[in-house]
């Protein structure tokens, strides 16, 4: 099918008759009929057209072929109807289409002969004619489309749908498609982003994982229209574009769908993508240079050679892009390099706002509080013995030494409760005794002469181990010192629960 313009005409008319000898014969036409509130002369400011696109024009046959003696017929090939998911161009906001696609066959012709295609809704009442696109939009081998737009997923009508075909002889065949409605969210965090300048031919399209996806699908246009390319159905939330789809110096776009049915092998129902229309695809430019298959500042070689997925622009999904990981001092294949719990993307305050589509989102873990930073290749960022994720985990301030703090109140330092793992937060999560030296339960005159009969012995070792014990490393550190000694009055006079 040429989708070019072949004529254009101008009435004041609500209707116009074609001139005999400019239709040719047995030739498939489409139209379009604009609408202008002002005259050209009058600087046009009001405009509308019907249909708004290529998609949905109405279609007609010149001549059309008829006594035939074959009757039509129709294949789902697994689609017939299905919901389309979208976000809004607008507001972002989920909207949907249903869209119709079956192939219809006819051994006196099609479309030549083909009079009707239409499909009756649930309600038994409403109808919508289908028309003819060889092309099928590259989504299957189908040629009679529709598209119905709808904004609230409540009004489309869930159960059977019932298609005919009738030619121009009068034969017709009807065939039955049953939808269960049940959206799939559209992809989102695309990488190449919009306007990216992406390096070689070959880059790699990521996006997140959509919940209950079975499959994916990459669309590639050459710059906003013309379908150069549909990639295979896909189980990975990325691809790498083959060599020789595109050139370098040229700008293509793109558009990702989502499947929730394992299509084609079996009856698709629900679908989405991440752009409504070609005009709302996201667009990227190839230009010369070392290939940087994800975009990352980092060449395929040296990622290769150091470690680094060269497709994956967010190697560990800590949230920092791999190039800039080394910026950081931070290791781009560890996703928390000072092993303190937190992911190092998270210590340096990033948010969803910050991180690469590329980063897992069921890895990355965006700062509770963005002001709140500390230093991703310091397990203790304040010095104060508590580790920067065990402070976070219980309220604490993990720039700030507040070690000897008693923050739940209990009698016990928020160094000891770390210790004895339990909750600094918590006053009836107390820790166990250290000092009870006998053991009875308790720390009493007896414990205490024990441990002061060592003091002046030990105190300031740095050497205590299983081979040469310390008595008063009460806390098992391996040296005897300032909190050894707070330990120690911290449990004095106590009871153990």
């Amino acid at each position: 099918i040429d989708y070019n313009r072949v004529f254009a005409f101008a009435t004041t008319e609500s209707n116009f008759t074609l001139e005999p000898g400019f239709l040719k014969p047995g030739a498939l036409y489409r139209y379009q009929i604009v609408t202008r509130r002002e005259f050209f002369d009058q600087n046009v400011d009001n405009g509308s057209t019907s249909p708004w696109g290529l998609i949905g024009m109405p279609t007609l046959v010149n001549t059309p072929v008829q006594g035939g003696t074959h009757t039509p017929t129709i294949s789902l090939s697994n689609w017939g109807v299905v919901v389309v998911s979208m976000p809004d161009p607008g507001s972002g906001d989920p909207m949907y289409w249903l869209d119709f696609q079956i192939k219809v066959t006819d051994e006196d012709g099609v479309p030549d002969n083909i009079d009707s295609v239409r499909v009756t809704f649930p309600d038994g009442t409403t109808e919508l004619d289908l028309y003819y696109d060889e092309s099928s939009w590259g989504q299957a081998d189908h040629n009679y489309l529709a598209d119905q737009a709808y904004g609230d997923i409540s009004d489309i009508q869930e159960g059977t749908y019932t298609f005919i075909v009738t030619d121009w002889d009068g034969n017709s065949t009807t065939i039955t498609d049953n939808l269960t409605i049940n959206p799939v969210s559209f992809p989102a965090l695309i990488w190449p982003t919009e306007g990216q300048l992406v390096s070689g031919t070959a880059p790699v399209i990521d996006w997140s994982e959509v919940p209950g996806a079975s499959k994916y699908r990459v669309r590639i246009y050459e710059g906003w229209n013309h379908t150069i390319h549909w990639s295979p159905f896909l189980t990975t939330t990325y691809y790498v574009v083959p060599e020789g789809i595109l050139v370098t110096g040229k700008t293509y776009s793109y558009a990702v769908y989502s499947y929730r049915e394992d299509y084609p092998e079996n009856e698709l129902d629900n679908v989405s993508k991440n752009a409504f229309g070609y005009f709302s695809t996201i667009h990227m430019s190839t230009v010369e240079g070392p290939p940087d298959s994800d975009g990352d500042g980092l060449t395929d070689a040296s990622e290769v050679s150091s470690g680094t997925n060269p497709f994956d622009a967010d190697t560990d999904d800590d949230g920092i892009r791999d190039d800039l990981e080394y910026s950081y001092g931070t290791d781009p294949t560890m996703a928390d390099t000072d092993g303190d719990g937190l992911l190092d993307g998270t210590e340096l305050g990033f948010t969803w706002a910050n991180v690469t589509p590329a980063t897992e989102p069921s890895v990355f873990e965006p700062a509770p509080d963005p002001d709140l930073t500390t230093d991703p290749t310091n397990a203790d960022t304040d010095g104060d013995g508590m580790p920067d994720g065990w402070e976070e985990e219980y309220n604490l301030d993990p720039t700030a030494d507040d070690a000897l703090a008693d923050t739940d109140g209990d009698g016990f330092s928020n160094f000891r409760e770390y210790v004895s793992n339990s909750s600094p937060g918590d006053n009836s999560d107390t820790p166990v005794l250290l000092g009870d030296y006998e053991p009875d339960s308790d720390v009493d005159g007896l414990d205490l002469a024990k441990f002061a009969g060592k003091f002046q012995a030990e105190f300031g070792r740095q050497n205590c181990s299983p081979d040469n014990p310390c008595t008063c490393d009460i806390d098992g550190d391996g040296d005897f010192d300032l909190f050894d000694l707070i330990f120690f009055t911290e449990d004095f006079g106590r009871v153990q629960q």
